[in-house]
């Protein structure tokens, strides 16, 4: 039987988080050269402004990426003419859904506007008819890698739903 694995590599996270990473180490920065000479000036309220800021985007990039990463690392997606299979190493556990029975594939994007640092995070989602659910982060593939393999023609774009988000969070399914 012929199957193509994806495995979230280092130099995709890498490439992806940049931004994250940027971000923070300008968070980072400002604060070890923008305090003292605020503290000098005594403008503590401008310490708090700037560390407010930039924390509003500096703390869900760290979310995002960790919540991805953590979903994404000793994770194998297994693509088959006949099904799909999410492997997790770590817990062992395995999911497999017949391509014939997916009802739903569900897609969330950033904004296509949208210049935060987590702006090239996606996830997308395979759920078939008993409630079974596969989530495959942008770490592993993407949505355009997954149309191009050519395992995958028996899943129906037809099912596939878009959804454009600010913050492309998702929720781990519990069973």
């Amino acid at each position: 039987m012929q199957e193509n694995i994806y495995i979230a590599k280092k130099g995709r996270i890498i490439r992806q988080s940049f931004f994250i990473w940027l971000f923070s180490a300008l968070h980072i920065t400002s604060n070890i050269f923008g305090i003292p000479p605020l503290l000098r000036h005594n403008q503590i309220w401008a310490i708090f402004l700037i560390n407010l800021m930039l924390g509003i985007i500096t703390i869900p990039s760290l979310i995002i990426f960790f919540r991805y990463y953590k979903h994404s690392i000793n994770k194998k997606f297994v693509v088959t003419y006949n099904s799909l299979k999410f492997i997790d190493h770590k817990t062992g556990q395995t999911t497999e859904l017949i391509n014939s029975e997916i009802n739903k594939i569900f897609l969330a994007t950033t904004q296509t506007s949208n210049n935060l640092p987590w702006c090239f995070h996606e996830y997308f989602s395979f759920e078939d008819e008993k409630g079974n659910k596969i989530i495959v982060t942008s770490y592993i593939m993407d949505i355009v890698d997954f149309w191009l393999d050519s395992l995958s023609r028996k899943v129906s774009s037809n099912k596939l739903v878009r959804v454009e988000k600010t913050f492309p969070l998702f929720k781990i399914p519990t069973s």
